[in-house]
C-alpha cells in the first residue's frame, strides 16, 4: 500500500494516512486470526499429552514417544544409502507433505528418530525381583500394573512402573496385547521408527521406518554399507611366497610365525598330489560342478592330512592344517572384521570377502577368487566350502575333528555332515560355526586350505 500526498491541503493529507494506517491494522488482524484458526485447526488433529492411568507413561494420540532411541540393533545409524527412491515428509506424520524424493544409490545422513508405540498394560501374575545393578533389585508384586514401552528382541521387554523403566524377560506378566484393528488404527496415525535424514544440499525431512534405506545399523553386513561413500577400497596386493608349481600359494600372517594359503586347496593341487604319487591314490568326486580351480570337496580330515604330509615331503618345509586360532587370525587380521553380505551386491562376482553363498541360492562351490580377498588378500575364508581345522574335539571323542563351517550350501541340505556345530567365540557375528566331524568322514561341503610354519 502507497502514501499519496495531495496538493488540497493538511486535511486531506492527514485523512489519507489514517486510511492507509486503518487498512494495515484490519491486514494485521485478519493474519492474525487466521493463524489462530490454523492452530486451532492443527492442534484438533493432536491431542495434548495425556498419562495413562495405574502410573502409566505419557502418550499423545495414544501413542508413547521416545525420542532420540536408536531404532536399529547394533545400530548407530549414521550414513544411510538409498535403495530406492525415498519419499522425505516435512513432519514424522503420515499425513505430512512431501519435501523431497532421495533417488537410488544417494547418501543421506541421520539427525534424529521418533519411535511412536501403543504402551502394552500388563498385571503382575508372580511377584518378580528384576536386576537393576549389583546392589539392587526392583520387587513387582503380584496385582500391580505395568506397560511394556519397547521390545529390545529375545523376549526382553522395557517395563515402564510409575516412571520407572525396567528391563525384563519372563513369563510373570499377563499382557492386555492390542487388537489386529488397533494396531491397524495406530500403524495409520503414524506408530513406528520415524529417522530425520539430512541430504548433502541441507536439506532435512523424515522417512517411517527407515523407507527404501540400507546401512540401517552397525550390524549391517552389506559391504557397501561397510565402505561408506568412499566406494570399495582397492583389494589388497597380497605377498605371497611358493614351494613348488603345484604347492598352493601362502600368505604370511603380520606376527605370526605362520604362512595359511591364500585360496582353498584346489581339485588341481590335489591331482596333482595323486599324479606325484601322494594323498593315498585317492581321486574325490566332484559331484559335476567341475574340478581345475574350484575347491577340492569330498575329502575327509584323514585325506587333509595326507595332502598336508605329501607337501611336507616334496618341499621339505613344515606343512599342516591351521587350528582354530590359526584360522581366525587370519580371517581377522589386527582388529579388521569381515562379515558376509546379504544384500544382492553381495551375490555378484566380485564381491565382499567371500559371501555366504548360501543367500545366493547357487547351491554348490564356485571357482576359488570368485569374490573379493579380506584385508590380509585371503580369499573365501567366509564362505564357498567349509575347512577341516589340524584340531579340536567338540565332541570330545578320539575320532572327531572340527571344521569351520561357514560354506555355500548352508540350511540349503546338500549333505550335511553328521555330527553338531557349535557357535564359538567372533563366529557368533553371523559369519559361520566352528563344527564338531568325524576323521574319516566326507562331505561335498568340506574343503580345507593348509598352513605352513615359518
Amino acid at each position: 500500500m502507497r502514501l499519496v500526498s495531495t496538493e488540497n491541503g493538511t486535511g486531506e493529507k492527514r485523512m489519507t494516512i489514517r486510511m492507509a494506517i486503518a487498512s494495515a491494522f484490519i491486514f494485521f488482524v485478519s493474519a492474525c486470526v487466521g493463524s489462530a484458526i490454523d492452530q486451532n485447526e492443527s492442534s484438533a488433529t493432536q491431542q495434548a499429552q495425556e498419562f495413562l492411568p495405574d502410573g502409566g507413561p505419557p502418550v499423545v494420540n495414544g501413542l508413547y514417544e521416545a525420542q532420540g532411541a536408536c531404532p536399529f540393533e547394533g545400530c548407530s545409524p549414521g550414513e544411510l544409502r538409498a535403495r530406492g527412491p525415498v519419499e522425505l515428509q516435512a513432519r514424522p506424520e503420515p499425513s505430512a507433505p512431501v519435501v523431497a524424493t532421495v533417488p537410488p544409490g544417494e547418501w543421506v545422513n541421520t539427525v534424529a528418530s521418533i519411535n511412536r508405540t501403543r504402551p502394552t498394560r500388563g498385571v503382575v501374575a508372580e511377584a518378580i525381583e528384576i536386576y537393576v545393578s549389583e546392589t539392587e533389585n526392583k520387587r513387582l508384586e503380584v496385582g500391580e500394573v505395568v506397560y511394556m514401552t519397547d521390545y529390545y528382541g529375545e523376549g526382553e521387554v522395557e517395563l515402564w512402573r510409575r516412571g520407572e523403566r525396567l528391563s525384563y524377560m519372563g513369563e510373570s506378566i499377563r499382557w492386555d496385547f492390542s487388537s489386529d484393528a488397533q494396531r491397524a488404527a495406530d500403524d495409520a496415525a503414524g506408530a513406528g521408527w520415524w529417522i530425520e535424514v539430512r541430504r548433502d544440499n541441507g536439506q532435512t525431512g523424515w522417512v517411517l521406518g527407515g523407507g527404501d534405506f540400507d546401512c540401517l545399523g552397525a550390524i549391517d553386513a552389506a559391504r557397501a554399507c561397510q565402505w561408506g561413500r568412499a566406494g570399495p577400497p582397492t583389494p589388497p596386493r597380497a605377498i605371497t611366497l611358493r614351494d613348488c608349481r603345484d604347492c598352493p600359494a601362502l600368505v604370511r600372517v603380520p606376527d605370526q610365525t605362520f604362512a595359511i594359503g591364500q585360496y582353498e586347496v584346489t581339485f588341481a593341487q590335489w591331482d596333482a598330489c595323486v599324479a606325484d604319487g601322494g594323498c593315498n591314490g585317492y581321486t574325490p568326486d566332484d559331484n559335476g560342478w567341475g574340478r581345475g580351480d574350484r575347491p577340492v570337496t569330498n575329502v575327509s580330515w584323514n585325506d587333509a592330512q595326507a595332502y598336508a604330509q605329501w607337501l611336507s615331503r616334496r618341499t621339505l618345509q613344515h606343512y599342516q592344517l591351521p587350528d582354530f586360532d590359526q584360522w581366525e587370525l587370519a580371517l581377522h587380521p589386527g582388529a579388521e572384521w569381515d562379515t558376509w553380505g546379504y544384500d544382492g551386491m553381495a551375490c555378484e562376482f566380485d564381491a565382499s570377502a567371500g559371501v555366504n553363498i548360501a543367500r545366493c541360492e547357487r547351491g554348490q562351490s564356485v571357482p576359488v577368487g570368485s569374490f573379493r580377498p579380506n584385508s590380509l588378500g585371503l580369499y573365501d575364508m567366509i564362505g564357498n566350502v567349509s575347512e577341516w581345522l589340524e584340531y579340536g574335539q567338540l565332541g570330545h571323542e578320539a575320532t572327531r575333528r572340527d571344521y569351520v563351517d561357514s560354506s555355500f550350501n548352508w540350511q540349503f541340505g546338500v549333505e550335511t555332515p553328521p555330527g553338531y556345530c557349535a557357535h564359538v567365540g567372533p563366529l557368533t557375528n553371523g559369519e559361520g560355526q566352528r563344527c564338531a566331524g568325524v576323521a574319516d568322514q566326507r562331505s561335498n561341503k568340506i574343503g580345507f586350505r593348509v598352513l605352513r610354519t615359518l
